[in-house]
């Protein structure tokens, strides 16, 4: 983490200095919210991954009792099952209970595998997620310089994470198809670059905020 937080210190030090530069109120007003949404973004992230290694553990965690119990109860009905094989019964009813048990022996089998199954996915989404966050605010944010910062492309990955890597909550309708900023056309047309960069860079790093609210909320639910 020390060694890609270069990208937030480089950044920082871009504003800052940009900052000293500032002829307008604009100009200073923007940067003095670059810089504020930047600091904000940072601390959100180390959330998210401080957030995501917590919800695994406890994943993990709840998950080994369930599973637990499941085979506890897979094991005793294995036991009553071939119990009851060397008593003398009724067909009738050796028939009932041998359907009973069977049912109830595949359900928890069922149950067994169910869990195992979605505890890979635990371990793949949400890792993965975090991931995207982090590769997202570093290398798409805070990395790429004025003129290679790709404003449409980051608002794309966005609403991919948004509509394709989250598990699903009805919130993610509210931030999913993000739209591009209609700010950034008021300044495109002024023709000056470093407001229209500005803007878009707040812009993106509000929306990133967003997601990353969503997500949070997710892992604490």
């Amino acid at each position: 983490m020390e060694d890609e937080l270069r990208y937030y210190e480089i950044r920082m030090k871009e504003l800052d200095h940009l900052l000293s530069q500032a002829k307008s109120n604009t100009l200073s007003g923007l940067i003095s919210t670059a810089k504020h949404e930047t600091e904000k973004s940072v601390s959100q992230l180390l959330e998210i991954r401080r957030g995501t290694l917590t919800y695994l553990a406890g994943y993990r965690q709840n998950n080994q009792v369930r599973i637990r119990k499941y085979s506890e109860l897979l094991d005793l009905f294995i036991e009553k099952t071939n119990e009851f094989k060397t008593l003398v019964l009724p067909p009738d009813i050796r028939n009932s209970l041998s359907d009973f048990y069977s049912q109830q022996v595949t359900e928890i089998q069922k149950r067994l595998k169910l869990e195992a199954d979605m505890n890979d996915l635990v371990f793949k989404t949400y890792p993965f997620c975090a991931q995207e966050f982090s590769r997202v605010l570093l290398e798409m944010i805070f990395k790429p310089k004025t003129s290679s910062f790709n404003y449409e492309t980051i608002i794309d990955v966005l609403n991919y994470i948004a509509g394709k890597l989250l598990p699903g909550l009805d919130e993610l309708k509210m931030v999913s198809n993000f739209p591009v900023s209609v700010r950034k056309k008021t300044f495109a047309k002024s023709g000056d670059k470093i407001l229209t960069y500005l803007e878009q860079y707040v812009d993106v790093l509000e929306k990133w905020q967003v997601l990353g609210q969503v997500y949070m909320k997710i892992l604490i639910d």
